[in-house]
Protein backbone atom coordinates (compact mmCIF):
# COMPACT_ATOMS: atom_id res chain seq x y z
CA UNK A 1 0.00 0.00 0.00
CA UNK A 2 3.27 2.46 0.28
CA UNK A 3 3.90 2.44 -3.16
CA UNK A 4 0.69 2.75 -4.05
CA UNK A 5 0.22 5.74 -1.51
CA UNK A 6 3.03 7.38 -3.40
CA UNK A 7 1.10 6.96 -6.51
CA UNK A 8 -2.06 8.57 -4.99
CA UNK A 9 -0.03 11.40 -3.69
CA UNK A 10 1.55 12.34 -6.93
CA UNK A 11 -1.45 11.91 -8.92
CA UNK A 12 -3.62 14.80 -6.81
CA UNK A 13 -7.39 14.89 -5.67
CA UNK A 14 -9.55 13.29 -7.95
CA UNK A 15 -13.10 12.65 -8.78
CA UNK A 16 -12.49 9.08 -6.11
CA UNK A 17 -9.91 10.87 -3.69
CA UNK A 18 -9.86 13.62 -1.29
CA UNK A 19 -6.91 15.02 0.76
CA UNK A 20 -7.64 16.64 4.24
CA UNK A 21 -4.61 17.67 6.81
CA UNK A 22 -7.28 16.80 9.57
CA UNK A 23 -10.21 15.68 10.51
CA UNK A 24 -12.62 18.73 10.74
CA UNK A 25 -16.21 19.50 10.40
CA UNK A 26 -16.19 18.46 6.39
CA UNK A 27 -15.56 15.10 6.75
CA UNK A 28 -19.19 13.94 7.08
CA UNK A 29 -20.00 15.96 3.30
CA UNK A 30 -16.99 14.77 1.61
CA UNK A 31 -17.90 11.01 2.77
CA UNK A 32 -21.44 11.57 2.10
CA UNK A 33 -20.38 13.17 -1.51
CA UNK A 34 -18.67 10.23 -2.37
CA UNK A 35 -21.42 7.92 -1.17
CA UNK A 36 -23.41 9.71 -3.15
CA UNK A 37 -21.50 9.34 -6.42
CA UNK A 38 -19.25 6.37 -7.33
CA UNK A 39 -17.35 5.97 -3.72
CA UNK A 40 -13.94 6.97 -3.19
CA UNK A 41 -11.33 7.52 -0.44
CA UNK A 42 -10.09 10.50 1.83
CA UNK A 43 -6.56 10.68 2.97
CA UNK A 44 -6.56 12.47 6.17
CA UNK A 45 -3.09 13.39 7.07
CA UNK A 46 -2.18 14.63 3.49
CA UNK A 47 -2.46 18.12 2.55
CA UNK A 48 -3.40 19.97 -1.04
CA UNK A 49 -0.73 19.33 -2.52
CA UNK A 50 -0.39 16.05 -1.90
CA UNK A 51 2.01 15.90 1.22
CA UNK A 52 2.23 13.93 3.91
CA UNK A 53 1.90 15.87 6.59
CA UNK A 54 0.91 13.31 9.10
CA UNK A 55 -2.50 13.29 11.81
CA UNK A 56 -3.07 12.05 14.92
CA UNK A 57 -4.01 8.05 14.41
CA UNK A 58 -4.96 7.25 17.79
CA UNK A 59 -7.81 5.38 18.39
CA UNK A 60 -9.53 8.34 20.25
CA UNK A 61 -8.46 10.23 16.46
CA UNK A 62 -10.50 6.83 14.45
CA UNK A 63 -13.35 7.10 16.87
CA UNK A 64 -14.04 10.75 16.18
CA UNK A 65 -13.45 10.43 12.84
CA UNK A 66 -16.24 7.70 12.90
CA UNK A 67 -18.70 9.65 14.97
CA UNK A 68 -18.67 12.07 12.10
CA UNK A 69 -19.44 9.55 9.40
CA UNK A 70 -22.24 8.38 12.01
CA UNK A 71 -23.94 11.27 11.28
CA UNK A 72 -24.68 10.51 7.50
CA UNK A 73 -28.41 8.98 7.00
CA UNK A 74 -28.98 6.74 6.31
CA UNK A 75 -25.78 4.75 7.86
CA UNK A 76 -23.39 4.13 6.04
CA UNK A 77 -20.27 1.48 6.35
CA UNK A 78 -17.01 2.97 5.64
CA UNK A 79 -13.68 0.91 6.42
CA UNK A 80 -10.84 3.40 8.27
CA UNK A 81 -7.30 2.44 8.12
CA UNK A 82 -4.62 3.59 9.35
CA UNK A 83 -0.95 3.49 7.28
CA UNK A 84 2.11 5.47 8.82
CA UNK A 85 0.36 8.27 10.19
CA UNK A 86 -2.06 8.86 7.88
CA UNK A 87 -6.54 7.72 8.48
CA UNK A 88 -7.42 6.36 5.20
CA UNK A 89 -11.20 6.30 4.73
CA UNK A 90 -12.60 4.11 2.01
CA UNK A 91 -16.72 4.91 0.98
CA UNK A 92 -18.34 2.39 -0.63
CA UNK A 93 -20.72 3.78 -3.60
CA UNK A 94 -23.69 3.70 -1.52
CA UNK A 95 -26.42 1.09 -1.93
CA UNK A 96 -29.30 3.70 -0.35
CA UNK A 97 -28.86 6.70 -1.99
CA UNK A 98 -29.61 9.36 -1.48
CA UNK A 99 -27.20 10.26 1.77
CA UNK A 100 -27.16 13.26 3.63
CA UNK A 101 -25.17 15.48 6.58
CA UNK A 102 -25.66 18.41 8.22
CA UNK A 103 -24.59 20.57 5.27
CA UNK A 104 -27.23 18.58 3.14
CA UNK A 105 -27.33 16.53 0.22
CA UNK A 106 -23.49 16.28 -1.14
CA UNK A 107 -22.44 15.22 -4.79
CA UNK A 108 -18.62 14.34 -5.85
CA UNK A 109 -18.33 16.60 -8.98
CA UNK A 110 -14.59 16.28 -10.50
CA UNK A 111 -12.09 16.80 -7.65
CA UNK A 112 -14.63 18.31 -5.45
CA UNK A 113 -17.98 18.02 -3.27
CA UNK A 114 -20.96 19.60 -3.75
CA UNK A 115 -23.95 20.81 -1.83
CA UNK A 116 -27.03 19.83 -4.18
CA UNK A 117 -29.77 22.54 -4.56
CA UNK A 118 -33.40 21.46 -3.09
CA UNK A 119 -34.53 20.55 -6.57
CA UNK A 120 -31.42 18.45 -7.37
CA UNK A 121 -31.63 16.85 -4.10
CA UNK A 122 -35.43 15.91 -5.04
CA UNK A 123 -34.83 14.45 -8.57
CA UNK A 124 -32.63 12.25 -6.86
CA UNK A 125 -35.22 11.09 -4.68
CA UNK A 126 -37.77 10.25 -7.10
CA UNK A 127 -35.50 8.82 -9.23
CA UNK A 128 -34.74 6.12 -6.38
CA UNK A 129 -38.34 5.93 -5.72
CA UNK A 130 -39.06 5.23 -9.31
CA UNK A 131 -36.39 2.21 -9.27
CA UNK A 132 -37.63 1.16 -6.06
CA UNK A 133 -40.64 0.83 -8.13
CA UNK A 134 -39.34 -1.11 -10.43
CA UNK A 135 -36.69 -3.73 -8.28
CA UNK A 136 -40.44 -4.77 -6.47
CA UNK A 137 -42.12 -4.95 -9.25
CA UNK A 138 -39.49 -7.44 -10.80
CA UNK A 139 -39.54 -9.54 -7.55
CA UNK A 140 -43.62 -9.53 -7.56
CA UNK A 141 -43.44 -10.78 -11.44
CA UNK A 142 -40.70 -13.48 -10.55
CA UNK A 143 -43.08 -14.32 -7.29
CA UNK A 144 -46.09 -14.78 -9.62
CA UNK A 145 -43.86 -16.52 -12.44
CA UNK A 146 -42.43 -19.15 -10.26
CA UNK A 147 -46.36 -19.88 -8.28
CA UNK A 148 -47.42 -20.48 -12.13
CA UNK A 149 -44.97 -22.43 -12.65
CA UNK A 150 -45.75 -24.77 -9.64
CA UNK A 151 -49.26 -24.39 -10.15
CA UNK A 152 -49.53 -25.85 -14.01
CA UNK A 153 -47.17 -28.54 -12.60
CA UNK A 154 -50.03 -29.52 -9.58
CA UNK A 155 -52.76 -29.46 -12.42
CA UNK A 156 -51.05 -31.80 -14.56
CA UNK A 157 -49.66 -34.00 -12.19
CA UNK A 158 -46.14 -33.82 -13.05
CA UNK A 159 -43.14 -34.56 -11.72
CA UNK A 160 -40.99 -31.32 -10.16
Amino acid sequence: MANDLDVILSEGESFTVEFKESADKSLSSEVCAFANASGGRVFIGVDDCGRAVGTDVSNEARSRVQDMINQIDPHLKVEIEVLDNIIIVTVPEGTNKPYSCSKGFCLRSGSNSQKLTREVSLSFSRAKAALDTMKSSAKTCQFQRGSMKKLTHDMSGSPR
